[in-house]
C-alpha cells in the first residue's frame, strides 16, 4: 500500500511538473505575442510621429519659399507706386528671384501696362482676372499651377497696387517656375525608401520627383481612396504607392494654401528594427522551451526519484521504525538533506528515550518562573498599598510613623527607620523608626555624619543604594547595641530629582536577606516615600507661611482700628427702649470680656433673670467688637435667634470695616488733594522769600491753630 502510494504521488508530481512547464511555455508565447503586439504598435507610432514632423517641416520649407516671394512681391508694389519707370523696377524683380518667368503691372480694366518676361513677349490685354478680388482684399493671390506657356509646371501669383492715396491702382501679377518652388519638399529624402510629393485639396499631384508623374495627372484617391484631408486625420495610414511597394504616409497642410505635402515610407524599411527584434523574441522562446524540456528531465532524474524514496522513508518512521535510513546516491544538495534527515532519524531516537526528563526540567523551571512572577507581583501589590496609605497623610511627623509601620508590616523586617538631613546637609538624623531600639534611638537623637558614619553615611553622601548581608562581620560598619539582631541591612537615599533629603535604612534578622529584586522593590518604594515626604514637607512649610501671614493681617487691623478709634472717639452705641446713645465708656460685662477672648458667642443669666448674648465682630479672624443683646427674664435665647444675631453681627463687621477704609480713603485723599494744591502755590512763584511766606501760611491752614516756622540754615563759616 505505501508502494502504490508512493507510486502515485510521483506521478502526480511528474504531471505537476509537465503541466507547470507547458503553462510557462504557454505564458511565455502569450507574453511574446503581447510584447509583438506593443512593440508593432510603438513602432507604428514612432514612425508615423516622424512622418508627421517630416510632412510639417517640408510644409514649412514651401511656406517659407512664398512668403520669401511674397515680400519680394510686396516690395515691388511698394516700388512701382512711387516709381514712373515700371519696366524697371519689373526688371529687378525678375533679378532678384530667378524662379518668376514673367513680371506683369496689370490695370483694373485688364490691359498691360509693364511687363518683363525672360523669354518672347506676352499680350497686351488680360480678360480674365481671377486674382482680382483677392488681391483688393490685401491678399496674396496664389493661382492653379499651369503648363500652358513655359512647357514646365509655374503658378500665378498676383497682389494688389495702390497709388499714394492707397485706392486699389492694378495688380502686380508673377508667373512662377512652380518646379523651383516644390523643389525642396521633392527632394526631401526620409530613411532610403522615403519621399514626399504635393497633392490639392482634391489629390490631384501637384508636384512629384518625376515630372511624367505630375503631367499623367495621377490622383491620391485613386492609390489609397482616401483624400488629403482623411489621410492627415487618419493616426496610421497604409497604401500601394506608384511604384505598387506598400507604404506608410503622413501628410500635413500648406498654410495659406489648399495644397498638402505628402511623406511615405515603405513598409519594410519603416517595421525593420522591429522586425529584427521579433526575431530575436522567436529564438529566445525557442531557447526557453528547450531549456524546460531540458529541466523536467534532469529533475526526473534527480529530485523526484530521491524525493519519493525519500518519501517513503518518511512514512515508515511516522509508523514507529527509528531504525529506518534513506540511501544516499548523489552527492548534491538532496544527498545532503538524505544525509541530514538520517542524521535527525537518530536524534528523534535519542530525544524520545529522554523526553519525559526534559519534560520534567522544564516544568521545574516554568514552576519557578511563575512563584517568581507571583513574588514579583506581591512586591508590586506591597508598593502600591504602601503608597496609597500614606498619600492621604500630610503631617511629616505622622507621616514618617505610618511609613515605617507600613513597610515593617509590609516586607516583615523588624527594623525600618528613616534619616533626613539636617539644614546644613552635613548630618543624617534618624526622624522615625519601628523597632524598639529604633525608638530608642530617636529619644537620644540619633545622627550619622554624612559620606563618612556607616551605611547610612554612605547612601546620603553619595545617592547610591548599598547592601550589607551581614552587618555584624563587615569591617565598614559598626556594630550597633540598639540593634543586635541585625544580620542584613540595606539603605537606600531619599531623592527628589537631584536632591537627596534623606535615607531609608532597612534591617532584617536574616542573613542574605536582600536580593536585586528587592534593591528594585524598595527603590521604587523609597521614590515614592521621598515624594510624601518632600509634599509634607511643602504642606508644613506653607502652613508656617500662611500662619505669619494671617498673624500680620491680624496685627494690621488691631493698628488699623485702634488708630481709627483714636481718631474717631466713638466706642460705640447702645438701643434700649429709650432710644439710642453713644457709648461713654467700654462695657467691662464679663460676657463681653469671655466672647472677645474666645472669639465665640456667649450666653450669661444675669441676676435680674435676663439672658444675655454677646457675639464678636470678627473680621478675618481678628475681634474689632462685640454686639451685646439683653432680653428681658423669663425668656431664653432660641437658636434661631442667635443664628440671625451672629448673621446680623457678621455683616455690621463687614458693614463698619467698609466704613473705615472709605474714611481712611477719603483721608488720604484729601491729603493728596491739600498736598497738590500747596505744591502748585509754590512753583507758582519764583521769590524765595514769597515761596517761604506761601508755605508758612499754606501750613497753619492745613494744621488749624498751629504755629508755622521756617529757618534756612546759613552755612558754617570757616575757620
Amino acid at each position: 500500500m505505501n508502494r502504490s502510494l508512493s507510486q502515485r504521488n510521483r506521478e502526480t508530481l511528474r504531471r505537476q511538473l509537465s503541466l507547470r512547464v507547458a503553462l510557462l511555455s504557454l505564458v511565455a508565447v502569450v507574453g511574446l505575442l503581447a510584447e509583438i503586439i506593443v512593440g508593432l504598435n510603438a513602432s507604428l507610432q514612432g514612425v508615423t510621429r516622424e512622418l508627421n514632423g517630416e510632412a510639417t517641416a517640408a510644409a514649412l520649407a514651401f511656406t517659407k519659399s512664398l512668403s520669401s516671394i511674397e515680400a519680394d512681391l510686396r516690395a515691388t508694389s511698394t516700388a512701382l507706386t512711387f516709381t514712373n519707370d515700371k519696366g524697371q523696377v519689373l526688371r529687378f524683380l525678375l533679378e532678384r528671384q530667378p524662379i518668376i518667368f514673367e513680371a506683369l503691372l496689370i490695370a483694373p480694366q485688364g490691359n498691360v501696362i509693364a511687363q518683363r518676361r525672360r523669354v518672347g513677349e506676352s499680350a497686351p490685354v488680360v480678360t480674365d482676372q481671377p486674382w482680382l478680388e483677392t488681391v483688393k482684399q490685401g491678399q496674396m493671390y496664389l493661382g492653379p499651377v499651369d503648363y500652358s506657356l513655359f512647357g514646365v509646371p509655374f503658378v500665378e501669383l498676383a497682389v494688389a497696387v495702390n497709388d499714394s492715396s492707397e485706392n486699389f491702382a492694378g495688380t502686380l501679377l508673377v508667373r512662377t517656375d512652380f518646379t523651383a518652388l516644390w523643389n525642396p519638399v521633392t527632394s526631401l529624402r526620409v530613411g532610403k525608401t522615403g519621399q514626399a510629393y504635393i497633392v490639392d485639396n482634391s489629390g490631384q499631384i501637384l508636384a512629384y520627383r518625376d515630372l511624367q508623374v505630375v503631367r499623367s495627372g495621377v490622383s491620391l484617391s485613386q492609390m489609397t481612396g482616401s483624400t488629403p484631408a482623411d489621410l492627415e486625420s487618419s493616426t496610421i495610414k497604409f497604401f500601394r504607392n506608384l511604384q505598387q511597394n506598400y507604404v506608410i504616409a503622413a501628410a500635413a497642410t500648406v498654410p495659406g494654401t489648399p495644397w498638402y505635402v505628402i511623406v511615405e515610407q515603405s513598409v519594410a524599411e519603416a517595421l525593420r528594427v522591429f522586425a529584427l527584434l521579433t526575431l530575436g523574441l522567436l529564438v529566445a522562446l525557442g531557447i526557453v522551451v528547450w531549456q524546460a524540456s531540458s529541466a523536467i528531465g534532469f529533475t526526473r532524474r534527480r529530485i523526484i526519484t530521491p524525493l519519493s524514496e525519500l518519501q517513503a522513508t518518511v512514512q515508515q518512521i511516522q509508523a514507529g521504525n527509528f531504525s529506518v535510513r534513506t540511501e544516499i546516491k548523489f552527492d548534491d544538495e538532496l544527498g545532503d538533506l538524505a544525509q541530514t534527515f538520517n542524521t535527525m532519524t537518530g536524534q528523534i531516537q535519542e530525544l524520545v528515550g529522554s523526553l519525559e526528563q526534559r519534560v520534567a526540567e522544564r516544568t521545574a523551571e516554568l514552576e519557578a518562573a511563575n512563584r517568581y512572577s507571583s513574588e514579583r507581583a506581591t512586591r508590586l501589590k506591597t508598593i502600591a498599598e504602601v503608597s496609597r496609605a500614606i498619600s492621604s497623610i500630610r503631617e511629616l511627623k505622622p507621616l514618617l510613623l505610618e511609613i515605617t509601620r507600613q513597610i515593617s508590616d509590609a516586607l516583615g523586617h523588624y527594623h525600618v527607620g528613616i534619616f533626613l538631613l539636617d539644614a546644613s546637609g552635613e548630618n543624617a538624623i534618624l526622624s522615625a523608626a519601628n523597632s524598639i531600639g529604633g525608638q530608642k534611638m530617636l529619644a537620644r537623637g540619633h545622627s550619622l555624619k554624612v559620606g563618612q558614619t556607616g551605611i547610612v553615611g554612605f547612601v546620603t553622601g553619595t545617592g547610591k543604594t548599598r547592601i550589607a548581608l551581614d552587618v555584624g562581620e563587615d569591617a565598614v560598619f559598626f556594630n550597633n547595641p540598639d540593634l543586635p539582631e541585625t544580620r542584613s541591612e540595606i539603605a537606600l537615599p531619599l531623592q527628589v530629582g537631584n536632591k537627596i533629603i534623606g535615607a531609608l535604612d532597612v534591617q532584617s534578622t536574616k542573613p542574605n536577606a536582600f536580593t536585586q529584586d528587592d534593591v528594585e522593590t524598595l527603590g521604587i518604594l523609597a521614590d515614592q516615600v521621598a515624594i510624601a515626604i518632600e509634599n509634607a514637607l511643602l504642606f508644613d512649610e506653607t502652613n508656617r507661611a500662611l500662619t505669619e501671614a494671617k498673624t500680620l493681617q491680624q496685627q494690621y487691623l488691631r493698628e488699623q482700628w485702634s488708630r481709627s478709634l483714636k481718631a474717631s472717639k466713638q466706642l460705640g452705641y447702645r438701643y434700649s427702649i429709650t432710644g439710642a446713645a453713644p457709648l461713654e465708656a467700654p462695657l467691662k460685662l464679663p460676657a463681653i470680656q469671655k466672647a472677645l477672648r474666645a472669639g465665640t458667642p456667649v450666653q450669661e443669666i444675669e441676676t435680674d433673670g435676663s439672658a444675655l448674648l454677646a457675639i464678636p465682630l470678627k473680621l478675618r479672624g481678628e475681634s474689632i467688637g462685640v454686639l451685646n443683646v439683653r432680653i428681658p427674664g423669663g425668656r431664653r435665647w432660641e437658636q434661631d435667634e442667635i443664628d440671625v444675631a451672629q448673621a446680623v453681627a457678621d455683616r455690621v463687621a463687614l458693614a463698619i470695616e467698609n466704613a473705615r477704609l472709605l474714611d481712611e480713603t477719603t483721608r488720604r485723599s484729601k491729603q493728596d488733594r491739600l498736598i497738590a494744591d500747596l505744591t502748585a502755590k509754590l512753583g507758582s512763584s519764583m521769590q524765595m522769600d514769597s515761596i517761604l511766606q506761601t508755605a508758612a501760611e499754606e501750613i497753619s491752614q492745613i494744621i488749624q491753630d498751629s504755629e508755622v516756622l521756617i529757618q534756612l540754615q546759613p552755612a558754617p563759616q570757616s575757620e
